[in-house]
């Protein structure tokens, strides 16, 4: 393949459009864990101790700075969730986060740099076109049908393949393969660190399904992108697309997500993660999924007023 053949079709894929269902909902998911990153140290108190030169580290802003920023990050990201402000609003919120990272980098974690990698792509991306108090404001209706550029919620399903991947090609300890009897979960749910209640009562064979199912899992992420790649390439009758290989991956991740979030505290790591899964649905199967609801809540609300 030449030179100019792969040029062309890199500029050809830079320039897909498509209406911008998908990066609103993952725009309103990202708002979210960033309003639950602020909002959960003020609430519990914590803040100060935290970022603050009054805290336990003695560096950091003065608390009334402190207060500044976290309120900052409660408008910025509530704008976020609303649609207002488009690009400023998303890159207010990133600021706030990276400020707080940079204080304290051991009191952040992974769910920290999801949100900061979302909130930079949601800079780049016009996720603000539909679903948004801006497109309210603009067209005076909630939903526009206005094209947006596609490559934002390629990456984004990009970087998904990338971190679980990744994080399955790091699970190389004897406890999550079968030469460790898959027990990595029986001793995560035990750690003081991470456990959220006494798991005596959890089944050694549940806590083994579930370490199999992540390893294996995380280490087919390339079959996921693959079957991506049919999607756009290949006809309906291929293998990959013969059946909705992508929605069952993605519903075995939220599955593994839940029992996480259930079994340990990690924060709104779960949550964070979870959020990328809105840009793996084309916004076409977004506006059919809300015509189908729509259509079943009429039906149930004409049977409802037929029997009253």
């Amino acid at each position: 393949m030449s030179g100019g053949t792969l040029w062309s079709r890199w500029k050809a894929l830079l320039a897909r459009k498509e209406t911008g269902e998908a990066l609103a909902v993952f725009r309103i998911l990202v708002g979210i864990c960033a309003l639950w990153a602020v909002v959960v140290p003020m609430r519990h108190d914590v803040a100060e101790l935290l970022w603050s030169n009054a805290g336990y580290l003695g560096k950091g802003p003065d608390p009334s700075t402190l207060r500044w920023a976290l309120w900052a990050g409660v408008a910025s990201s509530s704008a976020m969730i609303l649609g207002l402000g488009g690009r400023l609003s998303v890159f207010i919120t990133l600021q706030v986060c990276v400020f707080f990272m940079t204080i304290h980098p051991l009191a952040s974690g992974a769910h920290d740099r999801l949100i900061k990698n979302a909130l930079w792509l949601l800079v780049l991306a016009d996720s603000t076109a539909t679903m948004s108090l801006d497109c309210r404001l603009k067209t005076g209706a909630w939903t526009s049908e206005r094209l947006v550029s596609a490559w934002p919620r390629y990456l984004a399903i990009f970087q998904l393949f990338v971190m679980y991947q990744a994080t399955g090609i790091q699970k190389i300890s004897p406890e999550w393969t079968p030469f460790g009897g898959f027990s990595a979960l029986w001793y995560i749910v035990r750690a003081d660190m991470w456990m959220r209640f006494d798991a005596d009562w959890l089944p050694y064979w549940f806590t083994q399904l579930s370490t199999a199912g992540t390893w294996l899992w995380e280490w087919c992420a390339w079959v996921f992108l693959y079957v991506f790649w049919c999607r756009d390439k290949r006809p309906p009758t291929h293998w990959a697309n013969r059946f909705d290989l992508r929605t069952l991956w993605a519903l075995w991740g939220i599955g593994m997500h839940m029992i996480l979030y259930v079994l340990t505290v990690l924060g709104p790591l779960s949550w964070a993660t979870l959020a990328w899964y809105a840009c793996l649905w084309h916004p076409d199967e977004y506006r059919a999924g809300w015509r189908r609801l729509r259509g079943r809540w009429i039906v149930a609300w004409d049977l409802l007023n037929r029997t009253a």
